[in-house]
This record gives C-alpha cells, sequence and structure tokens, in this order.
C-alpha cells in the first residue's frame, strides 16, 4: 500500500504566533501628550521633529533627536533660546552667606573675576545657591570661594595670560613689558581679577589702546585699585 503523507498538526489558538499588527493601546494618548508639551514650549512646528520619536512620555530631551537644534540647547545658546539667560555668581549673596563661617575668604574683585569667566563658575554658582539654603553655607560655602575646594577644586578661574599681553598691547602706545610676568601672576593667584578681564576685552578686535592701560603692570583706570604684591625683602 503507498503511503500516505502525514498531515501536519495544527497548533492550539493559544500557541499560534498573531500575525496582526496592532497599535499599542496608548498611542494616541501619548502622541497627543506630546503635541500638547510641543505646543507648550512655544516652538514653532519644525521644531517638532521628536514627536514621531517611539519612546515614552520620559524621553531624551528633543534637542538630542534634532543635531540642527543643538546650538539652542547650548550654554551660550542662540536662537529661540538666546533670551534664555543663566544664573551667574552673585557676588552679593556669596558675601552675605558665607561671611559669618569660618575660614571665610572675599573674593578678590569678585565682580571682575565673574566677567572675566563668564561661562566658567557653573560649579560655583551652584554650591552658592545650596549653601544659602538654610543650614548648608558651613559645608558649601568653601565649594563656592574664589580658591574652591571639593567638587569645585577642578573648575579653574581664568589666570593673567602673559603671552596675551605681549602680543596684544606691544604695539600700542605707552606699552610697558611686565617685569617678570609669570613670577607676578605666581605671587597673585587671587588677585589679578580685574586685570584679566580687561587684558580679554584689550584682545578684542578694536579694543587694545583702550584697554590696556588697565591691564598693565602699573595699572590705571578701574584695575588701579587692585594692588599686587610686591617683592618682600623683610621676608626674604
Amino acid at each position: 500500500m503507498p503511503h500516505k503523507t502525514p498531515r501536519a498538526l495544527a497548533l492550539p489558538k493559544f500557541l499560534r504566533a498573531s500575525t496582526a499588527v496592532s497599535t499599542p493601546p496608548r498611542a494616541a494618548e501619548l502622541q497627543a501628550t506630546r503635541r500638547t508639551r510641543a505646543a507648550a514650549t512655544q516652538l514653532p512646528p519644525t521644531h517638532w521633529a521628536w514627536l514621531a520619536a517611539p519612546t515614552t512620555l520620559a524621553s531624551q530631551p528633543w534637542q538630542a533627536t534634532l543635531p540642527s537644534t543643538a546650538p539652542h540647547a547650548a550654554q551660550e545658546a542662540t536662537g529661540f533660546c538666546a533670551t534664555e539667560v543663566l544664573k551667574s555668581f552673585d557676588c552679593s549673596l556669596y558675601a552675605s552667606t558665607c561671611s559669618g563661617t569660618t575660614g571665610y575668604k572675599a573674593y578678590s574683585g569678585c565682580s571682575d573675576t565673574v566677567a572675566a569667566n563668564p561661562m566658567g563658575m557653573a560649579c560655583r554658582i551652584y554650591h552658592l545657591g545650596v549653601a544659602a539654603m538654610a543650614g548648608n553655607a558651613t559645608e558649601h560655602c568653601p565649594h563656592a570661594a574664589q580658591d574652591a575646594t571639593g567638587p569645585c577644586a577642578t573648575e579653574v578661574l581664568k589666570s593673567f595670560n602673559c603671552s596675551l599681553y605681549a602680543s596684544t598691547c606691544s604695539g600700542t602706545t605707552g606699552y610697558t613689558a611686565y617685569s617678570g610676568c609669570s613670577d607676578t601672576v605666581a605671587a597673585n593667584p587671587l588677585g589679578m581679577a580685574c586685570r584679566t578681564y580687561h587684558l580679554g576685552v584689550a584682545a578684542m578686535a578694536g579694543n587694545a589702546a583702550e584697554h590696556f592701560p588697565h591691564a598693565a603692570q602699573d595699572a590705571t583706570g578701574p584695575c588701579a585699585t587692585e594692588v599686587l604684591k610686591n617683592f618682600d625683602c623683610s621676608l626674604y
């Protein structure tokens, strides 16, 4: 007798893989929520590319999915976020919050230090804010100090740049070179904030003649009161 080919056994329904493409039950709700959030940002629809991203409500910021908008999320934001001003270091808050703590040191030219480091004091700004909260000054004021310790010790503030001074100012009328510039900087690690700021301004196009005298060793104008340490013969 010829052999019959056995029929394939059918799997029970509960074991069969479904071939139907189903839509997540909350897809419409998720999309609507995203659209509402996007509208709340007051950004144009061209910046809503993240609406189509298959992520959850706890997704990454929309800027991360749209590289062309990265400048808007930068520290020095442009475009739509240019008017979003970030906090700067508050010299008055530092003095009022920390002056009563043990080991307190006032900034040497606080406003000039802030001006010379517009994007370089984020750690100090954060810890000053924490220090201003009740009971936190003793612990966090040292992190916000000019010679910061702890987590902000690696946040190095700008120091006077001797090479920049020479290249920027040597061609101007009345220029005088520093006598031992690097040694002067080393002797005044926290005492050249005004000169550092004005040297930075002098280095901008067209500003050298006006601002280099403020950055000189025998500074004039706003930096005349910033007295540099001199060699102490008696100490020697």
